[in-house]
Order: structure tokens, then C-alpha cells, then sequence
């Protein structure tokens, strides 16, 4: 990013356009953190040979259930929209965009745990505190959310979206249950 934000700097100095100078500046620090990724990977990693194609899958069946169970959730908002109308579609958009954010820990959480589960580097034990102490970590802003949401939603979305209040809370409600799941 510092090379991406150099770049960029120097080539808007320079008078280019702004897009032109940032997408330069992006591209070059892209870029340069691939190079510089490929070349410190490969410095680690050794070749250990050729893996049968079956034994890759069977050891990475916990990653393809989390693509799978994240992918789906993408579809949500398309669903209750398909069965419930525009306007209630329109309020679950709104309390999905909210709590995207608020998903990111559980998920990377099960980013960095499902690699040792996989690999038995983690027993049960240690896996369900781990899921355990991190489904609490992310409830509480889902918590605040819930309490402050009828004041703040019609604070910053406007009057007509009051209405969406309690859809934001049940969905808030839903992920808190939910983050074990992603885990």
C-alpha cells in the first residue's frame, strides 16, 4: 500500500488524472506484493512431491464446506426478496449490509483455525473453546447493535426505514447464533 500510495502521489504531482495516477500507483503496488509474495513463498515452501488429487480432497473437506456455507449466504437477500416482496427485501438488504461487517471475525477466525483442525494440529477441545470464545467476542457488537438500532437506523437512514428496525435486530439476533456455524 505504500508503494501503491508513493506511486500514486508522485504521478498526481505530475498532473495525471487522479484515476490514471491511482490506478497506476494500485497496479504497481500490486504488483510489486505479488513479486515480492511469490519470491518469499517459494524461499519457504519446499516441493513435497505430487499428492493424489483423492487425498487433497479428503484433507481439505472442512474448506469446502466453509466456501460452500459462505457462498450460500450470499444468496440470501435474493431469497427473502423472491419470496417476500421488494420492500421486505429492501429491509433484510439493509441489516445484511450492516452486520457484513460484524461476520468478517468469526469467518477469519475459521480462516485460520479450520488449517490446524485440518491438519490435527488442534484437538476438539481446543477448537470448540477457540469457536466458543470468539462466538462471544463477535455477539457483543451484534449485542449494541440490537439495543441501539432503533434510534440510529432512523438517525442515519432517514424515517422511512424505521421499519427496518426489527428486521435488523432479528438478523443481528441470527448471526450471533450463526458465527459457530461459519466456525
Amino acid at each position: 500500500r505504500s508503494i501503491a500510495l508513493t506511486v500514486f502521489s508522485l504521478l498526481f504531482m505530475l498532473n495525471l488524472p487522479p484515476i490514471l495516477s491511482f490506478s497506476l500507483g494500485a497496479a504497481t503496488g500490486s504488483i510489486y506484493s505479488y513479486l515480492a509474495s511469490k519470491s518469499r513463498i517459494s524461499r519457504m515452501i519446499s516441493p513435497s512431491g505430487n499428492a493424489p488429487l483423492r487425498k487433497i480432497f479428503e484433507s481439505s473437506h472442512p474448506y469446502w464446506i466453509n466456501s460452500i456455507s459462505a457462498q450460500l449466504r450470499n444468496i440470501d437477500a435474493t431469497v427473502v426478496t423472491l419470496l417476500s416482496g421488494p420492500i421486505q427485501g429492501a429491509y433484510f438488504a439493509i441489516a445484511n449490509r450492516l452486520i457484513s461487517p460484524l461476520s468478517m471475525i468469526p469467518n477469519a477466525m475459521a480462516m485460520v483455525l479450520m488449517p490446524a483442525i485440518s491438519k490435527k494440529e488442534l484437538s476438539k477441545k481446543q477448537y470448540i473453546k477457540s469457536a466458543y470464545i470468539t462466538s462471544i467476542i463477535s455477539s457483543i457488537p451484534l449485542l449494541i447493535l440490537i439495543i441501539i438500532a432503533p434510534y440510529i437506523l432512523p438517525l442515519l437512514l432517514g424515517a422511512d426505514y424505521t421499519n427496518a428496525v426489527s428486521t435488523v435486530q432479528v438478523v443481528c439476533a441470527g448471526l450471533a447464533v450463526s458465527s459457530v456455524s461459519s466456525m
